[in-house]
């Protein structure tokens, strides 16, 4: 059996990071509930946990993931993912707006005239990753590498 055979799928960029995903995407889909439920003080505490996972998910990758690609060759990769991390931090400014409202109508103006709708870019965001960056940075780095880089952002994103 080789490395890579040996190697499962939570010691994989892809699989680690898909988890990730997942946890955001459904913190995403838990404020728009609480949004539409007019639930505010679950929306307060869902919009500062949303806020807080993007800005972890955007230092882990900047911070280890990247860098350590980057090494490989895979600088457009990162330079293109970091464009539209800055993009996400707009979006996640934006949501710090839904930490203080009290009625529908002051958070429908709160989030009403943005420039990107949170829900599509996250979702585009998280295509481009899952089926492009996450599958190179497994081939690039090889599972040692990856379970490293995994290891490091499960306990230095944390300190974010």
């Amino acid at each position: 059996m080789t490395s890579e055979q040996a190697q499962t799928t939570s010691d994989t960029i892809t699989a680690f990071m898909a988890a990730e995903h997942a946890r955001i995407s459904g913190l995403w889909e838990q404020l728009v509930a609480a949004f539409n439920a007019e639930d505010f003080n679950r929306m307060h505490r869902l919009a500062g946990d949303l806020i807080a996972a993007l800005k972890r998910h955007i230092h882990a990758e900047e911070q280890i993931l990247f860098p350590a690609i980057e090494k490989r060759g895979a600088e457009e990769a990162a330079r293109a993912m970091r464009l539209e991390h800055r993009q996400i931090e707009q979006v996640a400014h934006g949501l710090e707006k839904l930490l203080t409202v009290q009625e529908l109508w002051t958070a429908i103006q709160a989030i009403e005239g943005e420039e990107t709708d949170p829900g599509a870019l996250l979702r585009s965001h998280e295509r481009k990753e899952q089926d492009v960056l996450y599958p190179l940075a497994d081939r690039l780095l090889g599972p040692d590498e990856a379970r490293a880089v995994i290891g490091r952002m499960r306990t230095e994103v944390d300190k974010v």
